[in-house]
């Protein structure tokens, strides 16, 4: 038997510290040191408080325990006693002070939609379930950019988010961007002689007002892929289905665009293509064909087969009633002439799948009533009501993904930019801007004699004589920048540019502010977001440092999130400039967070605590020792340049003022003080020294050296990579 302190509920506890009597020792995942909690048994799993579990926990003397224990939602903080409210949730360490509750896998099949299976940093074997967002979208820290993107930020005060990746190994690669899209536009319609509307993947929205020359980006809400857009029987009115067998409607009046609503659910599968009346409205897709009488009623799936196209005939054509064509896979064609409610099936002469299908007025002298294209060059042409179809050879022999037919003009587009269109000779080639790789084109839309195409990388391209000749647009709505980060020089990301005179309205939803921003030396204006997700954590109280977190853990406005003794907590931050701290307080430099807080001095040798704003008189260091409840004020005896520290916590070993201690304990390295400066620039460092970019990406001076034998200045470092792939040689 021997005697051991007893530690109170919530003090801290490790080997020879005992907890009072109701109370256990229970580990953290993380840094932080074990704390007494309240204790329970799986007899009486009750604990007196209800925001509380009884949980089976092991102590740091390996005994296995109950302990009553907060628990946590997904992707919510998991470590200082807090445990993952869903027992089939993991606890992951994503750094060493910050641990969240995900959901573990084997394989991305077991994920949720939209999230994959992979490891939460590189330090970790275990796999869960990660969100992947998509590019123009907050980054949120616990989940991921999906692929092909990565996370940015133009301003500290922002939350990163994710941007499409414009780098090609070590170089910026601007192509990657596209033009109005880094993803393909999949589909546009004339909305006047001059005007139309393009969409794509993303939600993108984009409009002209000049045939097709220049764009702009509109206000949309957070949209799934579009696939189809096609002009209402209300001028004003503009209807899309999308990926997700959605139906949206968007509105205008006069120059002013609404942002599209989700109007209705049709399919639980992809939706290709779309016809809407007055009196009824008809979808296709994936399962079928879909009709309903009203688009805000229900949908009944008229013809069970993928159908990729649908065209309708006007009622002024001199047609009783009307007549709709759709088209789809192996060949399949069906028509019907009582409004979408019942088909028959045609004989298309073909296997191969047909994309699209329009309607070609009486006016142009084609010969032919209707038009359908699809794979392996395929066209078929019909002149009884698409009743029978038969085969048209033509010079090209790409898959042809859309069609489209005014009065004036007929034309195709295609793959690798392939485009045809009719002429009283036939069908011929015509003349595509000149690129050396042409991106294939999905979507086209006829008004009069003007065309405009759009496709894969974004690509817009207008015609003004009825397809001969095309031109590219001159609008580039994306910009490769160089956005360098600490472990990767020429990271590009392509930036949305925006008009400031638009106040933000041309800009992605997530992404409000149009502001400027340098990069290798060119000013932009670009999209980005207000700032950081604020939420409703008051001052001193428990926090999250992640933007993805519950709004209960994100601190409000005015505060920020910073690590201390007990965990996160908000902070009051001031600008010494213009200091707006409360009565009694003053705006205070923290050495160890290297900004700026609100609170006051204390005595040396006094209890300190920056998160509550009680902070140590200059030339002391707020110290806490191993397994302490508290710190204190201890008088620093700066260590010189060159010299060895062991950084901000040991107060005796801390660097003078203007020196970083640098290295980390568990690397295989020492710590030492040196230099900071700026490593953008690689400035601020003596002569044989490199400014590198540090874990917490503050530019330090390090010493360079040739070879492994190289002696080093400062004393117990020794050549080497700083990390396995590096090419150049260190002493670290």
């Amino acid at each position: 038997m021997v005697c051991k302190p007893e530690r109170k509920l919530g003090q801290t506890c490790f080997f020879g510290h005992v907890c009072e009597e109701g109370a256990v020792c229970v580990p953290s995942q993380l840094d932080d040191p074990a704390r007494c909690r309240p204790s329970c048994t799986q007899d009486k799993p009750t604990c007196s408080n209800p925001q509380q579990e009884c949980r089976a926990i092991t102590t740091p003397t390996g005994e296995s325990r109950y302990a009553c224990l907060q628990t946590a939602g997904l992707r919510e903080s998991c470590h200082n006693g807090i445990a993952c409210k869903d027992p089939n949730h993991l606890c992951v360490g994503i750094n060493s002070t910050y641990a969240a509750c995900f959901q573990p896998c084997q394989s991305s099949e077991e994920c949720p939609q939209g999230e994959s299976c992979e490891t939460i940093s590189e330090s970790s074997t275990v796999t869960v379930c990660r969100k992947q967002v998509k590019p123009s979208s907050y980054f949120l820290n616990l989940v991921q950019c999906e692929n092909g993107g990565r996370p940015v930020r133009f301003r500290e005060e922002q939350p990163p988010f994710c941007l499409e990746d414009c780098t090609s190994g070590s170089i910026l690669a601007p192509d990657y961007c596209g033009q109005l899209s880094p993803r393909p536009m999949q589909a546009v319609v004339h909305t006047s002689d001059a005007s139309a509307l393009a969409v794509g993947e993303l939600g993108v929205v984009v409009s002209t007002q000049d045939k097709g020359k220049t764009w702009r980006r509109l206000p949309t809400s957070d949209l799934p892929s579009i696939t189809a857009i096609t002009q209402g029987p209300k001028a004003e009115e503009r209807w899309m289905v999308d990926q997700q067998g959605q139906l949206w409607k968007q509105t205008q009046v006069q120059d002013t665009h609404s942002a599209p609503q989700k109007h209705n659910v049709i399919s639980k599968k992809p939706l290709y293509d779309l016809v809407v009346h007055s009196n009824f409205i008809v979808a296709v897709g994936e399962e079928g064909i879909f009709h309903s009488k009203d688009p805000s009623g229900l949908f009944k799936l008229a013809q069970a087969q993928p159908m990729r196209s649908v065209s309708l005939q006007p009622i002024s054509s001199g047609v009783s009633g009307t007549l709709m064509i759709a088209v789809g896979d192996k060949g399949a064609i069906f028509r019907s002439e009582d409004n979408g409610t019942t088909w028959t099936q045609s004989t298309s002469q073909t296997e191969a799948t047909l994309l699209s299908v329009a309607w070609v007025p009486d006016a142009l002298q084609a010969g032919f009533q209707w038009v359908a294209v699809g794979k392996g060059g395929v066209i078929l042409t019909s002149n009884d009501k698409g009743a029978t179809w038969v085969t048209v050879s033509t010079p090209l022999s790409q898959d042809w993904n859309a069609v489209a037919a005014s009065d004036k003009a007929l034309v195709a587009v295609g793959a690798n930019g392939a485009l045809l269109r009719w002429t009283a000779e036939g069908w011929k080639v015509a003349s595509p801007p000149p690129s050396p790789n042409p991106p294939t084109l999905l979507g086209v839309s006829v008004r009069g004699l003007s065309s405009i195409a759009v496709g894969a990388e974004g690509i817009a391209l207008y015609s003004e004589d009825g397809g001969a000749i095309w031109n590219q647009a001159t609008s580039k709505l994306l910009q490769c920048v160089n956005t360098t980060t600490p472990t990767q020089a020429n990271a590009g990301a392509c930036a949305y540019r925006c008009d400031p005179q638009q106040n933000g309205s041309d800009c992605p939803p997530a992404l409000p502010r149009c502001d400027t921003i340098t990069t290798e030396g060119k000013t932009l204006t670009v999209c980005m977001p207000e700032g950081r997700p604020t939420g409703s954590a008051g001052y001193g109280e428990s926090c999250s440092p992640y933007d993805g977190a519950s709004k209960e853990k994100r601190c409000q406005p005015g505060l920020r999130c910073e690590l201390t003794l007990h965990g996160h907590v908000c902070m009051r931050p001031c600008d010494p400039s213009q200091p707006q701290c409360p009565t009694g307080e003053e705006c205070i430099l923290d050495a160890k967070r290297k900004r700026h807080f609100c609170g006051r001095y204390v005595s040396e040798s006094t209890s300190c605590s920056p998160s509550t704003g009680m902070f140590c008189p200059v030339g002391s260091q707020c110290v806490t020792h191993p397994y302490a409840d508290n710190s204190t004020c201890s008088k620093i005896i700066g260590k010189k340049e060159k010299q060895l520290c062991l950084g901000e916590q040991a107060g005796q070993l801390y660097c003078a003022e203007g020196l970083v201690c640098e290295g980390s304990a568990s690397a295989p390295y020492r710590r030492y003080c040196t230099k900071s400066c700026n490593w953008k620039d690689k400035t601020g460092c003596p002569s044989g020294w490199e400014c590198l970019p540090n874990q917490d990406a503050v530019g330090v001076c390090v010493q360079r050296c040739q070879a492994a034998s190289d002696t080093c200045e400062v004393a117990g470092l020794r050549c080497r990579r700083s990390f396995a792939t590096s090419p150049n040689l260190y002493c670290l």
